[in-house]
C-alpha cells in the first residue's frame, strides 16, 4: 500500500493542475503542420488571450503575426516587411507596433474586429498601451502619453531603459540604468500606475543597504507585484516584489541548477520562467504558491503524424526556443524542438506547444 501510495505522489508534484502538452503547430524544412510552408517562428515570443494564441513568424520576406483561435485553427492575422513586436492585449485590445533599426514606425490596435494603426515619430524603441495611457520609451527616455498631453517621466539621469513589462491590466514595470552604462551604475526598477513613477526595487549601487548585487533585464508584473530573478551572495534567486518586500520564489543550487537567460511571465497569480533542473535537464517551471514543473526535456508530445515526439534534441541550446508565456486561463505556451520517440537523431521539427490548465 505505502507502494503505491508513493507513486501515485509523484505525477501529482510534476503535473499537478496542469495537463499533457499539446502540439498547435509544427514546422520543418519538408513540411509544416497548421502554419503556412516555409514559415518559422522560432524567434517569436507566443502571446496567448481569450482561448487564442499569437506568435511571430517569418514567411520568405514576410513578418506574419500568426493566430490560432479557440479551436487551434491558424491564420495570419498580420503581415508586413517590418519587424513585429509581441502584441499586447490590454482593455481588451490588442497593440503591437512595426519597428526598423531606427525605432518604431508605426503602432497598431485591434480591437472588436477593427484595426487601427497610428504613426510613430522620433527615436522612439516600444511603446506600451496601459488602457488609457500610452508609454513611450527611448534609450534613455520615458514619455506618457494621456489624453491632455506628453509627460516625461521625472526618473533622473535615464542612461538605459530595458524593455517594460504590461499586465493584461495595464500595470507597467521596466528596469531602468541610471547615471551611465557602466556596470557599477545604479540598476532599478520601476512602475508606473495611478500613484505615477515608483521606484520598487535597487541593486547595491542603488541602495547601499540592499542584498541584491545585480539583477536580470527582464521583468514581469502583475496583481501589485513584480517579479525578477537577482543575486546575492548566495546566488541567483527568483524574487517576488510586493509592499516594498521581497520574497524567494526559488533559488538555483537549490531548486534549480540555474534559470535560463529568458523573459518571465506572469498572469494571475502564475509565473513561469526557463530553467536548468538539478539534473542538467532544460524545463519550464511555474510557481502558484508552490514550484512546478510544466514540460520537461524528453516529455513527449502527439503529433499531427499520429506519432509520438520528444521535446529533446542533440544541441542543448536548441532544445527549447525563446520565451515562454502565460494567458489569463492559466494556459502555457512554448517552442520546442521535436525528436522521434524511437530514435532521437531523427528531427521531426519545432513545435508550437500549449499547456492547459485544469479547472479543479
Amino acid at each position: 500500500m505505502k507502494y503505491l501510495l508513493f507513486l501515485g505522489l509523484i505525477p501529482s508534484m510534476v503535473w499537478a493542475n496542469y495537463q499533457k502538452p499539446e502540439l498547435l503547430a509544427r514546422y520543418f524544412s519538408t513540411h509544416n503542420y497548421n502554419l503556412p510552408q516555409d514559415s518559422y517562428c522560432y524567434m517569436g515570443t507566443p502571446m496567448a488571450f481569450d482561448g487564442k494564441v499569437i506568435v511571430n513568424c517569418v514567411r520568405e520576406e514576410e513578418r506574419d503575426l500568426m493566430m490560432w483561435d479557440e479551436s487551434g485553427k491558424s491564420h495570419v492575422f498580420y503581415s508586413t516587411k517590418n519587424f513585429l513586436s509581441t502584441p499586447q492585449y490590454v482593455n481588451k485590445t490588442l497593440t503591437w507596433y512595426e519597428y526598423e533599426l531606427n525605432g518604431v514606425n508605426s503602432v497598431h490596435q485591434w480591437k472588436d474586429g477593427v484595426l487601427k494603426t497610428i504613426p510613430v515619430e522620433g527615436a522612439v524603441r516600444a511603446v506600451s498601451f496601459l488602457g488609457n495611457e500610452w508609454i513611450f520609451q527611448g534609450r534613455d527616455f520615458l514619455n506618457v502619453q494621456t489624453e491632455d498631453g506628453v509627460y516625461p517621466s521625472k526618473i533622473e539621469n535615464i542612461s538605459y531603459v530595458h524593455s517594460p513589462s504590461v499586465s493584461n491590466s495595464g500595470e507597467y514595470a521596466v528596469k531602468i540604468r541610471r547615471n551611465s552604462d557602466a556596470n557599477s551604475s545604479p540598476d532599478e526598477i520601476w512602475t508606473y500606475g495611478k500613484n505615477g513613477w515608483i521606484k520598487v526595487f535597487g541593486d547595491t549601487d542603488s541602495d547601499p543597504q540592499s542584498p541584491w548585487k545585480d539583477f536580470r533585464n527582464n521583468v514581469a508584473t502583475g496583481n501589485g507585484k513584480v517579479f525578477v530573478i537577482a543575486r546575492d551572495s548566495e546566488g541567483e534567486a527568483l524574487l517576488e516584489i510586493s509592499g516594498g518586500k521581497q520574497k524567494v520564489l526559488a533559488r538555483a543550487g537549490v531548486d534549480l541548477k540555474e534559470f535560463e537567460s529568458f523573459q518571465i511571465a506572469y498572469n494571475k497569480g502564475t509565473v513561469v520562467f526557463r530553467g536548468i533542473d538539478l539534473s542538467g535537464r532544460k524545463v519550464i517551471y511555474a510557481h502558484d504558491g508552490q514550484l512546478k514543473r510544466v514540460l520537461t526535456q524528453g516529455d513527449t508530445v502527439i503529433t499531427d503524424l499520429g506519432t509520438i515526439a520528444t521535446v529533446n534534441y542533440k544541441n542543448k541550446d536548441s532544445i527549447i526556443y525563446n520565451n515562454p508565456t502565460i494567458g489569463p486561463d492559466g494556459e502555457i505556451v512554448i517552442q520546442g524542438t521535436l525528436t522521434d520517440f524511437d530514435d532521437n537523431k531523427t528531427l521531426v521539427g519545432v513545435g508550437i506547444i500549449r499547456i492547459k490548465r485544469d479547472n479543479f
